[in-house]
């Protein structure tokens, strides 16, 4: 109901609390947006719809999102008027706004004062982009798969009896699906609970950008190198089943 009243409409707020301020940094990198500040809040104009729902934006507590209509306010999921458009002097988001980070210490293993990483469930909307599924499935389907349906894909072994594969049109197969931001790979239904921070949590675990970061369900994750990634195809699959075995 919340996408049918709103999605039509291309001018959203989005407002926090000053102290909140450092929670604005990704949103920053958002060119469009323009800042103004009204005694304790932080005001933001220029979000389109994906931004305004967007897990990022979703992400920051007791924060306030409103469409506007005819000079009024509503809140995302309402009819009913909330408030007058605030008349503001507007300004880009990176002038108004020098977002500093906490040194957070990004330690998965327990260490006293390292950061705790957790994944939620989400019911927001992903592309599904990568898939998993048994070895074996896969060996079948490629035997009678016409190369056109495979141009497109790349794929890798994972714990000798996985197929990872990524690139769309979905391969017609049982799979576990798996979404895709920038580096991070995750379970369909699951994103961070503190998704604010992927790029510090990217930079500590994957400085070199190299590597596909695959999480699970238990905010575990293993990596995958990218340059290991090969185009898909029945003889690319028989040289890696190949490599899997010599390597036993």
């Amino acid at each position: 109901m919340e996408r049918d009243v709103t999605n039509s409409l291309n001018n959203y707020f989005f407002a926090i609390r000053k102290e909140q301020e450092h929670l604005l940094a990704d949103i920053r990198n958002w060119a469009s947006i323009k800042v103004a500040f009204d005694e304790d809040m932080i005001w933001m104009t220029g979000l389109n719809w994906n931004q305004i729902q967007s897990s990022t934006v979703k992400g920051i507590p007791h924060a306030y999102r409103w469409y506007e209509k005819e000079g009024m306010l509503y809140k995302l999921g309402s009819v009913l008027p909330d408030r007058k458009s605030p008349s503001f002097l507007w300004t880009p988001i990176k002038r108004a706004l020098k977002v500093q980070l906490p040194d957070y210490n990004c330690n998965f293993f327990g260490i006293e004062n390292g950061l705790t990483i957790s994944m939620i469930e989400t019911k927001e909307p992903k592309e599904i982009s990568v898939v998993c599924c048994k070895l074996e499935i896969l060996q079948s389907y490629l035997r009678t798969a016409p190369s056109v349906r495979l141009k497109n894909m790349q794929w890798c072994i994972v714990d000798n009896e996985m197929a990872l594969i990524m690139g769309t049109p979905l391969l017609p197969l049982p799979t576990e699906d798996y979404w895709v931001r920038k580096n991070f790979i995750f379970p369909v239904g699951y994103d961070l609970d503190i998704s604010l921070l992927q790029r510090e949590i990217d930079e500590k675990i994957n400085p070199t950008a190299q590597y596909w970061v695959v999480w699970n369900h238990d905010a575990s994750y293993f990596l995958i190198e990218k340059g290991n990634l090969a185009p898909l195809s029945l003889s690319s699959f028989k040289a890696s089943l190949k490599n899997l075995s010599d390597e036993k």
